[in-house]
C-alpha cells in the first residue's frame, strides 16, 4: 500500500487516494473497502496533526 495522498491534501474526483498492491483482485477489493470506510471528507481545509505526540523518557 502506497498512500497517494495525505491529510490536508486537496483532491479532485479522479484522483488516486491510495495504490494497493495485493495478491489478486479479491483482496484488492476488500483492502480498497476497509480503507475508504476509514476515510473523512471535507470541503473545509484540515491541518495534519504531528506524527509524534510525545516522547516518554525512562
Amino acid at each position: 500500500m502506497i498512500l497517494q495522498a495525505k491529510v490536508g491534501d486537496h483532491l479532485t474526483a479522479g484522483e488516486p487516494l491510495i495504490e494497493i498492491h495485493a495478491r489478486n483482485e479479491q483482496e484488492a477489493l476488500a483492502i480498497q473497502d476497509s480503507l475508504l470506510a476509514s476515510y473523512q471528507w471535507s470541503e473545509t481545509a484540515v491541518q495534519a496533526q504531528p506524527l509524534i505526540c510525545d516522547v516518554i523518557h525512562p
